[in-house]
């Protein structure tokens, strides 16, 4: 018994010793990925922040609009208002469609 637990022991420093010398090797090829990585982590920054803050977004490019075609703002904001409004009523009815559809999925679960 003693003999085998030896031999695990030896095989599990072993594995281990492998183990971290994999991973070293993969952190090496994998640095030339890091500018590409940081790219993406830049990217989804940016769509945090701009998810977060779309009225700010939406409130520069109207101000931005209307100092440089001052008469096409009415007709732009009537538009962007009615499809806001009917981007708000379609994720209404998407959000209470997938409440349902949830509810029949719980409901095969339980039978």
């Amino acid at each position: 018994m003693l003999a085998r637990e030896i031999v695990l022991a030896e095989r599990r420093g072993k594995l281990l010793a492998r183990a971290e010398s994999l991973r070293a090797e993969s952190v090496g090829l994998l640095e030339g990925f890091q500018p590409v990585f940081g790219a993406a982590d830049r990217a989804s920054s940016v769509a945090v922040w701009a998810r977060r803050n779309v009225a700010v977004i939406v409130g520069v490019l109207l101000v931005t609009l209307a100092l440089r075609r001052p008469k096409r703002i009415v007709g732009l904001v009537t538009r962007v208002w009615s499809t806001w409004q009917l981007y708000r009523k379609l994720r209404d009815r998407f959000d209470l469609l997938l409440q349902q559809v949830n509810q029949l999925r719980r409901r095969d679960i339980q039978i």
